[in-house]
């Protein structure tokens, strides 16, 4: 499962590894802005860096980001190797849900990497591997004011589906047959 990779022009996604845990116990412990800016649905909460780090240490071990022959999470790295932020995906549905579907989530914590094409790549691969594994409709959930990621979405061929009454954006992506 190590050798996995998706690659773009501009990014590479790749499950976690060990080289990879420690930014992300940064992203988790230090670095969370992102955590209430970007998704409207986390809450900026302390997290203990030895207990995330042995969790993601636990994840790679026993992998189990890799579910129904899905990885439901990697990491997005520049061409260069740099580790800039990971995409996942978890069940998601609502009275209009298709089955087979997914919610995905995309984190670039680090403001200087944003604004460069990343998010927008790193979603229009995700989706095509996930489509390919025989995921039916996909789901962007973001704040309604957060433009940019309504930007990114629509450019990977999201639509705009509903707001919800906590002021949540909804777009949605199915499956082209």
């Amino acid at each position: 499962m190590t050798d996995f990779i998706i690659e773009g022009e501009i990014i590479e996604l790749i499950p976690l590894n060990a080289a990879g845990i420690e930014e992300r116990v940064i992203w988790n412990t230090t670095v969370i802005e992102w955590k209430t800016e970007e998704s409207g649905m986390i809450k900026a909460q302390s997290v203990d860096e030895n207990s995330y780090r042995l969790k993601k240490e636990r994840e790679i071990n026993s992998n189990k980001k890799f579910v129904d022959g899905i990885y439901t999470s990697l990491e997005i790295y520049t061409l260069n190797h740099q580790h800039i932020g990971f995409i996942n995906c978890y069940p998601f549905s609502n009275e209009c849900a298709m089955d087979n579907s997914v919610a995905i989530g995309i984190v670039i914590p680090d403001r200087k990497n944003r604004s460069r094409g990343y998010g927008t790549e790193a979603l229009k691969l995700y989706a095509e591997y996930l489509f390919k594994s025989g995921i039916r409709e996909l789901t962007l959930i973001t704040r309604a004011e957060n433009k940019a990621m309504q930007a990114v979405g629509e450019k990977c061929g999201f639509h705009k589906y509903m707001v919800l009454s906590d002021g949540r954006m909804i777009l949605s992506k199915a499956e082209r047959n």
